[in-house]
């Protein structure tokens, strides 16, 4: 959400692979693109890499807007609500559902449907960022929303009722990027980022390729 910075101790037991890895920076910056929510669009600039707009995934936790934020990609999201959908027995966090990386994926490439269920999202993209705000922080047990939701529905209607609650294979190109102070290194706030392959996670990490399966080894 969008108002004075929460500060949150690191917890779950959420651990980075190198400490190195909090040298990665981000400047968060406020859009007007959100439907009069406290929530997305927020535009991400990596340091020295990719610009993107995004959304948050943590209802109850605020951000401060604009400012500069070490980052680590995951695949879940450190506490945050509790999740109602997750297995038994899988890593401490909140992990992205099979909808909201659906609906983040459509969006980054700009094919995602206006809420009228015609068009394009951008032809009326203040509302519909509520909408898809609001969809995303149902989807991922944030908060439940009263009224028609287009987005949530569309989902529902394509992977069940259910379904679209569930956990994202790991195949997923859509990740977490999530936030840590600077100085404290504590967690901020968790956003959605797209990946579409190793590379671009070297890019966006700050490793070259071997360095980044050297990570992986020690995963």
């Amino acid at each position: 959400m969008k108002f004075t910075n929460i500060i949150r101790t690191l917890c779950l037991g959420a651990a980075l692979s190198s400490t190195a890895l909090f040298a990665n920076t981000v400047k968060m910056t406020d859009t007007p693109y959100d439907g009069g929510l406290s929530g997305g669009e927020f535009k991400a600039a990596i340091t020295n890499g990719p610009t993107f707009y995004t959304f948050c995934l943590e209802y109850h936790i605020g951000i401060s807007l604009p400012y500069t934020y070490n980052y680590t990609i995951d695949t879940r999201a450190f506490a945050g609500g509790v999740d109602n959908h997750d297995l038994p027995g899988n890593p401490a966090g909140d992990p992205l559902s099979k909808g909201t990386a659906y609906l983040y994926e459509q969006f980054f490439k700009g094919t995602l449907v206006g809420s009228t269920g015609s068009g394009n999202y951008n032809d009326n993209r203040s509302y519909n960022a509520g909408l898809l705000q609001q969809a995303i922080w149902t989807l991922e047990d944030e908060k439940s929303f009263a009224g028609t939701n287009y987005y949530l529905n569309l989902v529902k209607g394509i992977f069940g009722n259910t379904g679209a609650f569930e956990t994202v294979g790991a195949d997923s190109k859509v990740k977490v990027m999530n936030l840590w102070g600077i100085k404290d290194r504590k967690d901020i706030q968790s956003m959605l980022i797209y990946v579409p392959d190793s590379g671009m996670t070297a890019v966006l990490l700050g490793l070259g390729l071997l360095s980044l399966a050297a990570v992986r080894r020690k995963l």
